[in-house]
């Protein structure tokens, strides 16, 4: 789909902290999507949290990835990665079923995770800001 926001980052993007207003901006032009899950992976998320994504998802700018595809994909990654440090293995998995080339966090080791499995792109602040375009939607549809 589109972008993935860790659980690092919620905060900063649900207060719009400077560094996210292009992810807004992004999403309200209707150029991009968030991508969850309800993974038991997630539950680090709160239920305001959860909220927020739901409202997304009913102004079409979030979709929800079921569960079972997300343990599928993390047994397959472990299958073939050593990942064993991470604490994120739903991210990763939520990334490779949904095709997701771009993720927000501020997590280094995730970083490096990201990176070598999925191949993607890292958002952290603005200045990433052109990682946010509107064919990345349309490459990773589901």
């Amino acid at each position: 789909m589109c972008m993935i926001l860790d659980n690092n980052t919620w905060g900063d993007f649900l207060n719009q902290k400077p560094d996210m207003q292009p992810i807004h901006n992004w999403l309200k032009q209707k150029k991009g999507k968030l991508v969850y899950s309800n993974h038991k992976g997630f539950q680090e998320l709160s239920n305001k949290y959860y909220q927020s994504l739901e409202k997304y998802k009913e102004a079409g700018q979030a979709d929800l990835i079921p569960s079972k595809k997300v343990e599928k994909a993390i047994n397959e990654i472990k299958k073939e990665h050593d990942i064993k440090k991470s604490d994120d293995p739903h991210i990763l998995g939520l990334a490779k079923v949904s095709k997701v080339t771009v993720l927000c966090t501020k997590d280094k080791l995730l970083h490096k995770y990201f990176k070598e499995i999925i191949g993607g792109n890292i958002y952290q602040n603005k200045n990433h800001q052109h990682l946010l375009t509107a064919d990345l939607c349309k490459r990773n549809s589901l």
